[in-house]
């Protein structure tokens, strides 16, 4: 997903879905993704390159 931050930075986030299943079900969802890199985007100067 990419979105544009309030400080005018693009934002592009990968992100990992971890669905545990009983008895056939979802039972449970996890969300990961890169917090450091997101932290960097979203705190990084405008004219600097977040990657």
């Amino acid at each position: 997903m990419a979105t544009t931050l309030s400080n005018g930075n693009s934002c592009t986030d990968d992100y990992c879905f971890v669905f545990e299943l009983r008895n056939g079900l979802i039972h449970r969802v996890r969300e990961y993704m890169d917090t450091a890199r997101g932290a960097r985007m979203t705190f990084a100067d405008q004219d600097a390159d977040p990657t």
